[in-house]
């Protein structure tokens, strides 16, 4: 019995952790039990049967308060085990307590009190297996709750780890961004002036951790041009007024001395009354942008062979240059430049010898002018030099600019080692002043160049200033020009006819000459617009509406007895002759109108016959097997030679109206007129005078073997039906 009171209790104690859960209540089972146990043995060895009572006895109190005690706590711990434990207590109880009485003697042994003894022990220990099974049970629950937490505290690190991992690699990959971007990160402190700085910006900086980690210390790493900004910047606007950091600088690599630019960028952190407390940021090197940018600005702002400035930079300095003027008072030049024959050096020598020429003409240009002057290439050979800050008034201003451009005609005059050859040119140079924002900065340009352009027909390399009544022309000339393409495009031409006859009047044929009747001045005189049309082009449609409209005028005579015998003398150009398609062009007119060919003469000057005289001859020809008749016009005037004459299928030759002019009073022009009329004769052509307009210059021409004459003694020109009726009553 006392074995098994003691093996309850320990099995008790074990079973409900009351070593963990309630180690005052085991301490005091234990006391309880050792002050037990030795009073027992105390007992047992004086009297043996005391002793068992006193076993009995103390084995019943110990194990039932023991039970009772150890019972209450597994319920208060809600466990459904100590339920059953408590119940098999008091069975314990009962037969602890028979048992103490009938060792006593209080209660007599018999098979009642055996059997009752008995049973309660097998009631008992069914109970406390019952609760041994439940604990069991929970023990088994709680054991797969370990088992559950063990496996999520597993993953739980393996997912720790495999964030470390991550980060791990976002942390290099950062640095490797940070590393090919050229980018650190750094802390600076407000109230120490601390400088706390990644790896990679040491790096960026030259410098290691042996270096002054201080404001003061990063500051000396500064440009010197730069490190007083920064420092006024960083101390008055970032932290004076609590501004983020923003600013480009540039920085000096601590022992390469290298000099880069960088980009700053911080954020300033304040505490909660607003001081500040630090600046956390970055630093990204920006060198390589910055020229990237600077390459971007000289390919916008600089002419790619010579480095000077190009147009755009000229115009902005020029503005720059003007609201400087106005300011001050004083006067500004523009010297507009090119080079006298440089195409014919660029085809002779090729396009490098050109380019090493140009590069040279701007050196000697920049050693030319002062270091507040500038000097641009606007493409090709030109070349503008803009002066500043001359006298305030314009002869003072005129002379400096002259005396400057002496010296540039100098310079430019020297000869230019270009290789294996040493070359000479020469320069024209146009000039015009300006002051103020009198004018826009494109027609000051203008006015330089116009003057440029005077400067070559004074005979090249020589200086001219701009002209106001140049500009003046140039402006009517402008509008003469509007004006002769808007007649174009609405008819405003017309032919006038002159007289061709013999010394009676016997009319054989006329000349048709184009008039301009502008609805804005009247008539104007082909003078003024002939020579505009073969510069600009619009003498190739001018003259192709004289062709048709002669031609239908030819068609109109045929069908009248007074007019049908009519020869009619077009004006060719050499610009319109040396059409490839000229040919063509005039068979194509007469088929159109139907016209006799040979009623159709085409007047050709000296100088278009000569150009190319092959070609020439070739298409003279093949007009004149379709009919088509040639005179020479302003014959005596030009240089040809008579063996280019004969080849020639000309049926005519025009004396020029200069000649005629003076053959009464000038012995050489009247034997000029003699000699062509006597080689016409002799070569089988016919011949005409032209500028007839007194009686004695038409006796002197009848009486030299000339038979035809035209000019205002026979008849002005005059509009198709004027002449007409001109040719009614004579």
């Amino acid at each position: 019995m006392v074995v098994y009171g003691c093996c309850g209790l320990l099995f008790a104690s074990r079973f409900l952790a009351l070593a963990e859960r309630a180690p005052r209540a085991l301490r005091l089972v234990r006391l309880g039990a050792a002050l037990g146990l030795g009073l027992i043995a105390l007992c047992i060895a004086a009297d043996s049967q005391l002793g068992a009572a006193l076993v009995a006895f103390n084995f019943s109190i110990l194990f039932t308060l023991s039970m009772v005690l150890l019972g209450i706590l597994a319920i208060r711990r809600k466990q459904v085990a100590g339920r059953y434990f408590l119940v098999a207590t008091l069975f314990g109880m009962v037969g602890a307590a028979s048992t103490t009485l009938s060792v006593w003697g209080w209660l007599p042994f018999n098979t009642l009190t055996y059997h009752g003894l008995e049973y309660g022990i097998i009631i008992e220990a069914t109970l406390l297996a019952l609760a041994l099974a439940h604990r069991y049970n929970e023990m088994i629950a709680a054991l797969s709750r370990v088992t559950v937490s063990r496996d999520e505290l597993s993953r739980e690190v393996a997912e720790r780890k495999q964030a470390e991992e991550m980060l791990r690699k976002s942390e290099s990959s950062l640095n490797d961004a940070q590393r090919i971007a050229g980018l650190g990160s750094f802390v600076l402190h407000a109230g120490s002036g601390l400088w706390e700085s990644s790896d990679m910006l040491d790096g960026l900086f030259g410098i290691d951790r042996t270096h002054e980690h201080t404001l003061e210390g990063w500051l000396a790493l500064l440009h010197p041009e730069d490190r007083p900004a920064m420092a006024d910047y960083i101390k008055n606007e970032v932290f004076g007024q609590g501004g983020d950091l923003d600013r480009e600088f540039r920085i000096i690599r601590h022992g390469d001395r290298a000099e880069r630019w960088v980009h700053g960028i911080g954020k300033l952190e304040c505490n909660a009354q607003g001081h500040p407390l630090q600046i956390h940021g970055t630093i990204q090197d920006i060198t390589q942008r910055k020229i990237a940018e600077d390459e971007i600005r000289r390919l916008a702002f600089y002419d790619p062979l010579t480095r000077l400035p190009n147009r755009r930079l000229l115009m902005d300095r020029l503005n720059q240059a003007l609201a400087s003027s106005a300011r001050s008072g004083r006067s500004g030049a523009l010297l507009f430049i090119d080079l006298d024959n440089f195409k014919t050096l660029n085809d002779t020598l090729g396009h490098d010898i050109g380019d090493l020429l140009l590069q040279l003409v701007s050196r000697r240009l920049t050693a030319c002018v002062r270091e507040g002057d500038t000097v641009a290439r606007l493409g090709g050979d030109e070349f503008v030099v803009m002066l500043e800050d001359l006298g305030e008034h314009a002869l003072e201003a005129a002379a400096q600019t002259e005396t400057i451009g002496e010296k540039i005609l100098a310079a430019l005059n020297q000869p230019y080692p270009l290789g294996p050859h040493n070359h000479h040119s020469t320069p024209s140079i146009g000039a015009t002043l300006f002051k103020t924002h009198e004018l826009a900065m494109d027609e000051l340009l203008k006015q330089a160049d116009i003057a440029m352009y005077q400067a070559k027909k004074a005979g090249r390399n020589t200086l001219r200033f701009f002209d106001p009544q140049m500009q003046a022309n140039i402006t009517a000339r402008a509008a003469l020009e509007e004006g002769l393409r808007h007649a174009l495009a609405n008819n405003q031409f017309e032919l006038h006819y002159q007289l061709q006859a013999t010394h009676d009047g016997w009319a054989v044929g006329a000349e048709a000459l184009i008039r301009w009747q502008r609805p804005e001045t009247g008539l104007v005189s082909p003078l003024m617009f002939i020579p505009l049309a073969e510069e600009t082009g619009l003498i190739l449609p001018l003259g192709q509406w004289v062709l048709e409209t002669a031609c239908d005028q030819i068609k109109r005579w045929e069908g009248s007895l007074h007019t049908r015998h009519l020869q009619l003398a077009i004006n060719v150009s050499a610009r319109q002759f040396h059409q490839v398609d000229f040919v063509q062009r005039v068979r194509l007119a007469i088929d159109r109108t139907g016209i006799q060919p040979d009623r159709l003469k085409l007047e050709l000057t000296e100088s278009l016959v000569l150009d190319d005289i092959d070609e020439t001859i070739r298409r003279m020809h093949a007009l004149r097997e379709v009919g088509v008749r040639f005179s020479m016009d302003d014959f005596g005037t030009g240089y040809s030679s008579l063996s280019s004459l004969k080849k020639l299928p000309i049926s005519q030759l025009k004396i020029d109206q200069s000649f005629v002019r003076d053959i009464t009073n000038d012995p050489d022009g009247a034997i000029i007129v003699q000699t062509i009329i006597a080689m016409a004769i002799n070569l089988g052509m016919e011949v005409i005078a032209e500028g007839v307009e007194t009686e004695e210059q038409r006796a002197f021409l009848e009486q030299h073997g000339c038979p035809l004459c035209q000019g205002y003694l026979f008849g002005k020109p005059m509009p198709a039906e004027q002449f007409e009726a001109l040719l009614l009553r004579s």
